[in-house]
């Protein structure tokens, strides 16, 4: 754990370096104390909180990577609002405690406690959701993650400018993302790991195909007036690339 700051500022340093756009190359300038900030402590926080303290936890994350990278001379910004990651939060709940409330349900129409849910056969359709709840508890946590993962990728891309001129927009789907997860997952497996390579082109073209960038003016102009900053190759053609961080 307090190695991870360290191994995920040097991957984010040398990702952004070997990217590049018009000759002007992207940098990362986080420190060692942010990252134990946004990577370790606050997300360990919102783990022992049960959740109410994500929506932090997201925000501070959110604003270190965007505030951390440059491309060349100019700096990005990100500002997240917390009453929509929040919110996010909430449908996360609401979404897991779905299959909940219907069992408490066929609990009350049935006048049962536990032990008789257990113990009395039920048929019907009652009798199979109570025998496949398990399941369907643990699908409404991998849509609650990827729904909660979504939006805050959305606030946060959505909230990201550059110099302050251009915007960007993102509209991700969290149940779709949820889907080609587990598609993915399933073919790979299915496949032997064949179908690895295809699904995470599949993916990516997902994710970068609902971002979009919204011009605040020309862009030859705005790129004409970048000035590559300096120093940005040298060593890092050594460093850790591993380890993959991002949004």
């Amino acid at each position: 754990m307090l190695a991870l700051p360290w191994l995920a500022n040097r991957s984010l340093r040398f990702n952004a370096r070997m990217t590049s756009f018009r000759n002007v190359r992207f940098d990362f300038s986080g420190t060692y104390g942010k990252s134990l900030l946004a990577f370790v402590l606050f997300p360990l926080l919102g783990l022992l909180s049960l959740g109410l303290l994500q929506p932090f936890a997201t925000r501070y994350s959110g604003r270190y990577l965007a505030m951390n990278y440059s491309y060349g001379e100019a700096k990005l910004e990100s500002d997240p609002q917390l009453k929509r990651l929040y919110k996010a939060l909430f449908q996360a709940f609401c979404i897991v405690l779905l299959p909940v409330f219907v069992l408490l349900g066929i609990m009350a129409q049935h006048d049962w406690d536990l032990e008789s849910l257990i113990l009395v056969p039920v048929d019907g359709a009652a009798g199979w959701f109570i025998d496949l709840s398990p399941l369907a508890l643990i699908i409404a946590l991998y849509l609650a993650f990827f729904h909660y993962r979504a939006v805050a990728r959305n606030a946060i891309l959505g909230s990201l400018s550059i110099s302050i001129i251009h915007q960007l927009k993102s509209e991700i789907s969290g149940f779709r993302l949820a889907w080609i997860v587990l598609s993915n997952t399933f073919l790979t497996l299915s496949s032997f790991g064949l179908l690895q390579p295809w699904g995470a082109v599949r993916r990516w073209r997902y994710e970068t195909e609902s971002l979009q960038l919204i011009p605040g003016g020309s862009l030859d102009e705005f790129i004409g007036r970048i000035q590559p900053a300096e120093g940005v190759i040298g060593s890092e053609y050594t460093d850790l690339q591993d380890i993959d961080v991002g949004i």
